[in-house]
């Protein structure tokens, strides 16, 4: 088991700004910790890299506009910026930070606003918000929003969707006749699996949403309509897509692997090495399946690996367990699910779950918590688990205890948040950083 260590050499600085009207927010890459430091509505903003291995601390000022966007993933080493300029016409600024707090200008990318519906007098009254992802070293997502004030009240045009490579430089923006098929596109859950699949979720509800909205609602009287309840996945190779947005020829119905609408919700799924694998979960059964597909297959038809009698979801008032942790592991065809099993308000069971070819359950030992006392983490291979307890706003206390034991491994004081991490000069020690 590892050794969990307190490292508070930033807890100083971060504190001084910790208060209600800042807020902070700290990031570990390449032996370095970035930090943030913004006050609401970001009219100060400062930025800070600190050395781990140096012990060398330096920072940076910003005054940065309303709509800035950090934009990272831990498979890139940099760090990018979008945000936007409204003047003669709409432009989005991507820039690349490096670990001296330099900026880099990308692209430049001018959208100007050729949209049906659009009466040039409502430019001046034309309000944007932008919502991005960095999906790997080389792409980033773009869902832009665009509102106009209409009597003192917020219409909003279709959004705009632009997928740019950062290393050609270069930007793809969909039509709007394709941008209003996937208008509901969450950003958060769109990702480029395996450098090659660019992967979307259509939907208007959340997993557990809908299914406790089909539940509580099985005489179908607030059922508003079938696309309502429709989840769709969309398996899109990364190439094909930009040689058809270039086209005019985006198939998304070619590339949608699968769809549910009232029986079932697809609350899990990751891609590997050609497989497409989604959990599904039953609404009127107390049942969940994990399937796999072979993308690389013409007829594209779904094998399932297992059966599990029990519904699985993120966070239903129809299960008494939250999920901490969902992610593929290393073994073949396996998902590997953690989760707190709430017996009571003081009890707590954690639980490793993994469903392949053979289901095996891990019962860890009882954890008593108190009712504002929840576990957030859970690490099997190192032997701990994390915990939060809420003390007021802005203030908790976490605690990391060894998963075989109980045992009190760290307690940090009350902070906002924490950050932890392999210590990149012991790979026996993991480092916590409170702040």
């Amino acid at each position: 088991m590892r050794k969990i260590s307190l490292f508070d050499s930033l807890r100083e600085y971060l504190s001084n700004y910790n208060t209600r009207e800042f807020s902070n927010f700290c990031l570990y890459k390449n032996n370095k910790i970035f930090c943030w430091t913004y006050k609401h509505p970001f009219k100060l903003y400062q930025m800070g890299v600190f050395y781990i291995d140096t012990k060398k601390y330096k920072s940076k000022y910003f005054k940065l506009s309303n709509d800035v966007k950090i934009l990272y993933n831990d498979m890139c080493e940099d760090i990018f910026t979008i945000h936007g300029s409204f003047t003669s016409c709409l432009k989005l600024h991507i820039k690349k930070l490096n670990s001296e707090l330099e900026e880099e200008d990308i692209i430049d990318i001018p959208l100007p606003l050729e949209l049906e519906d659009f009466d040039n007098s409502l430019f001046c009254k034309t309000k944007y918000s932008i919502h991005a992802k960095l999906l790997d070293k080389r792409y980033i997502f773009v869902k832009l929003m665009l509102y106009f004030d209409k009597n003192n009240k917020l219409e909003m045009f279709e959004p705009l969707f632009i997928f740019i490579d950062i290393i050609a430089k270069k930007y793809y923006l969909l039509s709007s006749r394709l941008s209003k098929k996937i208008k509901h596109i969450n950003v958060v859950q769109v990702h480029l699996f395996d450098s090659k699949y660019l992967f979307f979720e259509i939907n208007n509800l959340g997993s557990s949403e809908k299914h406790d909205l089909l539940v509580n609602n099985k005489e179908g009287s607030d059922i508003v309509s079938t696309d309502h309840f429709t989840q769709k996945h969309i398996i899109y190779p990364i190439e094909q897509l930009k040689v058809d947005i270039l086209k005019d020829t985006v198939d998304f119905e070619k590339y949608t692997f699968t769809c549910t609408q009232f029986d079932a919700v697809l609350p899990f799924y990751f891609i590997e090495n050609d497989n497409y694998y989604y959990l599904k979960t039953y609404v009127n059964e107390n049942k969940s399946e994990f399937y796999k597909i072979n993308l690389l297959e013409k007829n594209n038809s779904s094998h399932l690996i297992c059966t599990i009698r029990e519904k699985i979801l993120e966070n239903s008032s129809y299960t008494n367990y939250k999920i901490i942790k969902v992610k593929k592991i290393d073994k073949k065809d396996v998902l590997y699910i953690a989760r707190e099993i709430v017996e009571n308000q003081e009890i707590s069971i954690i639980e490793a779950l993994y469903l392949g070819k053979k289901i095996v359950t891990k019962n860890y030992n009882t954890f008593k918590f108190n009712k504002k006392e929840r576990c957030i983490d859970i690490c099997e291979s190192d032997g701990y688990l994390v915990t939060m307890e809420y003390l007021e706003p802005n203030n908790t206390i976490f605690k990391f205890f060894s998963l075989y034991d109980k045992r009190l491994l760290l307690q940090t004081e009350p902070c906002s948040n924490i950050l932890y991490f392999n210590n990149p000069l012991d790979n026996e020690e993991i480092l916590v950083v409170p702040y």
